[in-house]
């Protein structure tokens, strides 16, 4: 009797269980779709590069297809787009955050679900973009000695990873570092043996495990490039014409190479037909696969890291100024005039500068151009930087108040810093070899909201995407 009656109460409890979940469930159903969750394509607290990439907004349940750009709201304000499939909206950013900054996703109530019925509330999720990082090479030419030209070095080269709120970090050393290039998780280096030739290594930057990686042939290494965000790395080969038979020479000459660094393979540039791929020049931080390359008859082509396409021509330019961040335009010379080369439609626009022939070089970022104006090669506080938006161009500092003249510039992704390399009125190049005349050279972050700079005793910044 007592088993039965604990039965029955046992059925009773589930049946009221059933019912109440029943309720709650046909409750939360009425109540309109609710967020599951928000994920990011690309981890705002570890990447600066964010342009076109994703954050998508999951449902739990699937929605009224509809354009729900009114409904998203950013802030502080960015540009995006959105595209809504299933049971979620994807907001494609069409600009990259600011960096170092807490940003704020509303989704506004007002998205239905198949039965049109509307949020109950509107969905707020907060994040932190990282602060602005970059790469840069110490050279360390340590004592002089009685030659007024060069010093002897008695310490090595460092390769850093800062960040704008301070904090440094010495992922590589070596006697003497000849190039960088790097994204937010391979550093490539190439190093100088001081005997016609060059040793190349990869570094991964969560491990800091160093990899080298072998080549064919004793060769210079140079024109570094490495992708954005997949781990690829191109760079040129050439050997040493007094170390090599002519035959050996024009065979290895400016080929162009690329390495994965998750699998250590590396391979030659070939078109279809097998012919080497050759190189003065290369850029790989566009959005694609595809790299800018500049043969030995100044000619410049899109080129596949794969070899799985022919080289695209794309004209003949004085030289480059690389891709935009989005990687679908990029800045040419053109003789004294700056052009805009559109890569879908091929077609040139003027970059609008009073005078153009002033222009050292510029660069499209964060949808503002910038450039830097030379007006004249002798006098001092001839050199600005300047964003070309609006009459005139709006300066953002000049070189009159230091004592050296700036040599040249990079962007954060976010436009709000510049590395300036400020070279003293003697030094005319960063050279691998001690040059005295260069070692009072450095590099300025420049904050350039605010004017205000911080000094690094580098060269070559590279701000990590």
């Amino acid at each position: 009797m007592k088993a039965k009656q604990h039965q029955n109460f046992v059925l009773m409890v589930i049946a009221a269980l059933a019912v109440i979940s029943l309720f709650g469930a046909l409750a939360l159903y009425l109540q309109g779709p609710r967020i599951r969750a928000v994920r990011f394509e690309l981890d705002p607290s570890t990447n600066s590069r964010l342009v076109d990439s994703k954050i998508t907004i999951e449902f739990n349940r699937q929605i009224r297809q509809a354009d729900y750009t009114e409904q998203v709201i950013i802030e502080p304000a960015v540009a995006f787009t959105t595209t809504t499939q299933n049971n979620s909206i994807t907001v494609i950013l069409s600009d990259n955050l600011s960096q170092n900054t807490e940003y704020t996703l509303s989704i506004l109530p007002e998205v239905y679900d198949l039965s049109d019925r509307a949020m109950s509330a509107t969905h707020i999720h907060q994040f932190k973009t990282s602060p602005a990082r970059y790469a840069y090479i110490e050279r360390n030419y340590g004592r002089e000695d009685s030659d007024t030209v060069f010093a002897t070095r008695d310490k090595d080269d460092h390769v850093y990873i800062a960040s704008i709120d301070g904090k440094t970090e010495t992922v590589f050393r070596h006697p003497m570092i000849a190039e960088i290039a790097s994204n937010s998780r391979y550093l490539l280096v190439s190093t100088d043996t001081g005997e016609r030739f060059n040793d190349l290594q990869y570094i991964n930057l969560e491990t800091r495990e160093a990899l080298n990686i072998p080549t064919d042939i004793q060769a210079r290494i140079s024109d570094l490039s490495v992708h954005p965000s997949a781990p690829i790395g191109v760079y040129t080969v050439t050997p040493d014409f007094q170390s090599v038979d002519e035959q050996t020479y024009q065979s290895f000459a400016n080929r162009v190479r690329a390495t994965n660094f998750e699998t250590g393979e590396s391979w030659y540039l070939t078109d279809q037909s097998g012919e080497y791929l050759r190189a003065f020049e290369l850029d790989y931080t566009g959005s694609s696969q595809a790299i800018l390359l500049q043969d030995p008859a100044q000619d410049f082509f899109l080129v596949s890291a794969f070899n799985d396409f022919d080289p695209v021509p794309l004209g003949s330019f004085t030289e480059t100024f690389g891709f935009n961040d989005r990687g679908t335009s990029i800045l040419f010379r053109s003789f004294e005039d700056i052009v805009r080369f559109d890569i879908a439609s091929g077609e040139t626009t003027l970059v609008n500068y009073s005078d153009p022939s002033a222009i050292v070089s510029t660069a499209d970022r964060n949808s503002a151009t910038f450039a830097h104006i030379q007006s004249s090669a002798f006098t001092r506080g001839s050199n600005t930087l300047l964003n070309l938006d609006g009459e005139g161009g709006n300066e953002l500092w000049n070189d009159r108040l230091i004592d050296g003249r700036l040599g040249n510039y990079s962007l954060s992704y976010d436009a709000l810093y510049a590395g300036l390399l400020i070279r003293p009125d003697s030094c005319t190049l960063d050279q691998v070899t001690p040059n005295t005349q260069c070692r009072e050279s450095y590099t300025e972050i420049l904050e350039i909201m605010t004017g205000e700079t911080t000094r690094v005793n580098g060269f070559n910044v590279i701000w990590l995407p």
